[in-house]
């Protein structure tokens, strides 16, 4: 297994981990902590990873409400500070069919997607 693989194998275990009632953040990271080198590193990626699961999570419940005649909005937001890379930065307050191009665009991404209704 390669290291892509792996990073996606531990994606998906993050996922089971977060369903079970009591497992916060601080524990992933404590059960994930030995498969990288550093805490940068594992840091990075569990900010990643959980980027990611959000984000899908908010296409899926997104799609939901159009599959039930209600039409929202997709919003792009970031956390204003100064680790916001400048393609987030862009992007941050905008509309878009972010289900196509959803959160995390790197490493480290820490933009979430918000839904509006239509007006």
């Amino acid at each position: 297994m390669d290291e892509a693989e792996s990073k996606e194998a531990l994606v998906r275990q993050i996922e089971k981990l977060r369903q079970q009632p009591g497992f916060s953040r601080s524990k992933i990271f404590q059960a994930i902590r030995e498969h990288f080198c550093d805490d940068k590193e594992c840091e990075t990626f569990l900010t990643t990873a959980i980027t990611r699961i959000l984000a899908e999570e908010q296409i899926r419940e997104f799609k939901e409400f159009k599959k039930e005649g209600i039409e929202l909005e997709l919003f792009w937001n970031t956390k204003k500070d100064d680790l916001v890379c400048e393609e987030c930065r862009s992007r941050d307050g905008e509309p878009g069919p972010w289900d196509a191009t959803p959160p995390p665009l790197h490493d480290g991404c820490r933009c979430w997607l918000s839904m509006r209704i239509k007006r």
